[in-house]
């Protein structure tokens, strides 16, 4: 365990400290939240994308590039076995992602 002048002394020079009893937890938490703010801007982009926004839409409205947009497209398609344009839309529904 680190002396508070040590913790300080880290801090000043840039340097993180956790105890390591927190460590795990904070680890744990962080993930948590990385996950599912991917989960949540991957759901949120199905949905839009299911609505017929275009990836230049969809970019302005996430704030991300159109490629970015195209890249999450491709992906979402080939982890949901989706082939046409039209599934989107009919996998969203089922989700709940929009209103029938």
């Amino acid at each position: 365990m680190l002396t508070m002048e040590e913790a300080v002394r880290r801090a000043a020079s840039g340097l993180h400290s956790v105890s390591p009893r927190i460590a795990p937890s904070l680890t744990a938490l962080l993930r948590s939240r990385t996950d599912d703010r991917y989960g949540r801007r991957e759901t949120e982009g199905v949905r839009l994308i299911a609505l017929g926004y275009t990836s230049a839409e969809v970019a302005c409205e996430l704030h991300l590039s159109k490629r970015t947009v195209e890249t999450h497209r491709e992906r979402i398609n080939r982890k949901l076995g989706l082939q046409t344009r039209r599934e989107p839309v009919s996998c969203a529904l089922r989700q709940g992602l929009l209103a029938a």
